[in-house]
């Protein structure tokens, strides 16, 4: 039997071996297609910062940051909603506002109060935009992360509210993520007229170092 009559006795063989060939070539395209380089396709990993804390009265917004700040470079990622993350026995405070630093030329509240948050007078505030739909961009090369503001409300006078930071939904190129950002926050609630006491100090103080034990345990 000649080598071109052999060639013609597994047509079905030879079919098999071609389809699956073609379904590799097609794969390997739509997994280029999809996942462009340099892409991540995993939950973006925050860097941990700390817990800061601010003294407040009763159903007195507060106001944090917490920063996006990573490691690594991303594409632009479009924020949609996030929630606080409890912290060992502390209760949660509520979430009232959320909002992005518009520009950083002042700097980034750390603790503040009000909302938009004030700038150290009552008549300059920190320009916030809206959280929600807003794109970001990340990367250590670019300077100064995306800061997110988030102003909470605690209403019980002599309790200590807490949180670690924030857990964040957001979109990348069409899929939905979620990350935390371990960014956290004391809301010290208490009755007083100036400054604190020494014994609302004190239990202040205490939260913020337990607070950031927690934390960074």
């Amino acid at each position: 039997m000649s080598t071109h009559e052999r060639s013609r006795t597994h047509p079905i063989l030879g079919s098999q071996l071609f389809i699956p060939g073609i379904v590799v070539i097609l794969l390997v395209f739509l997994v280029i297609w999809v996942l462009p380089a340099g892409r991540t396709t995993v939950p973006i990993k925050f860097n941990e910062l700390t817990v800061g804390g601010f003294p407040s009265h009763p159903d007195m917004v507060t106001d944090f940051s917490a920063l996006l700040s990573t490691s690594t470079s991303h594409d632009a990622i479009t924020l949609l909603s996030a929630k606080l993350i409890p912290l060992g026995i502390f209760p949660l405070p509520r979430l009232i506002h959320l909002g992005v630093l518009r520009n950083t030329r002042n700097g980034y509240p750390t603790s503040a109060y009000g909302w938009p948050p004030r700038i150290g007078t009552p008549s300059g505030y920190y320009p916030i935009k809206p959280f929600n739909q807003t794109s970001v961009l990340l990367g250590k090369a670019r300077g100064l992360p995306p800061v997110i503001i988030y102003g909470v409300v605690g209403s019980q006078a002599g309790t200590i509210y807490a949180t670690k930071g924030l857990s964040l939904k957001y979109r990348d190129r069409g899929r939905i993520y979620y990350a935390n950002i371990y960014d956290g926050a004391v809301d010290a609630v208490f009755n007083f007229t100036k400054n604190l006491n020494q014994l609302q100090m004190a239990k202040f103080n205490n939260a913020i170092s337990r607070a950031n034990a927690l934390v960074f345990h």
